[in-house]
């Protein structure tokens, strides 16, 4: 508490994993006006419950569908898509996948991007999702 009033927005990001791969998921994004009433005391000390933060009625997020694209390319019977907030989606003959990144290895492999990022590990779904749009762009 004794540093929010230098914030204006505050993000709460968690770390996915999805088959054994790492990828960042944004869980929070607000005003700190809307973050305030959130917050808890407890014996002196503030927190933010989970459950707050984790219940879709009570996010401020943008439903994917009503994000804008910003980005995208063809391959075959596949649309890869960059949103507004950096998240990747794919379409197969106009059909949303509900997984993007099994679709995005094969399409890398196929055109010749690069899965692997400068450290030597697999790219997450939004780095080879962007990669492959450059690439076909």
């Amino acid at each position: 508490m004794s540093t929010l009033s230098y914030a204006s927005r505050i993000m709460i990001l968690q770390i996915v994993l999805d088959e054994n791969e790492p990828s960042i998921r944004e869980v929070l994004n607000c005003s700190t006006d809307e973050l305030i009433p959130m917050l808890r005391d407890v014996n002196g000390s503030t927190y933010l419950p989970v459950n707050k933060i984790l219940k879709p009625a009570e996010r401020q997020s943008t439903p994917l569908e009503q994000m804008k694209e910003v980005a995208s390319a063809l391959w075959s019977s596949f649309q890869v898509t960059q949103l507004e907030n950096g998240s990747i989606i794919v379409r197969d003959d106009g059909h949303l996948l509900p997984q993007a990144k099994p679709v995005l290895r094969d399409i890398a492999r196929q055109i010749g991007v690069n899965p692997m990022n400068s450290m030597g590990n697999a790219k997450n779904t939004r780095s080879l999702g962007s990669d492959i749009i450059k690439a076909l762009g």
